[in-house]
């Protein structure tokens, strides 16, 4: 059960970091560089953030701590999060490495 739960987990990101980063650039090649491109990867995956705390606050309702302590989950969020950094570096077109 446990391997179920990681490996769902972890693919659950991968897809969710692949929508955003295909929508962005396909309104990116279809749009131009307006603001509303931007918007497309920020709903989406703090929609994506909201359901995965109101799971958390389901799952973990009264142990507050260990919901904060699942080292799955905030791995997967710090891996969305860093998607999120990279799509808004492309966007404003700042280079990470020369």
């Amino acid at each position: 059960m446990t391997f179920a739960e990681y490996s769902f987990g972890f693919g659950f990101t991968l897809v969710i970091t692949a929508f955003s980063i295909l929508g962005y650039k396909y309104l990116l090649d279809f749009v131009g560089r307006e603001l509303i491109v931007l918007f497309l990867p920020i709903v989406f995956l703090l929609t994506t953030w909201v359901i995965i705390f109101i799971y958390n606050w389901i799952n973990y309702s009264g142990k507050i701590l260990k919901s904060l302590r699942s080292l799955k989950r905030n791995l997967w969020i710090l891996l969305e999060i860093a998607c999120l950094v990279f799509i808004i570096f492309d966007y404003f077109e700042i280079i990470i490495i020369p």
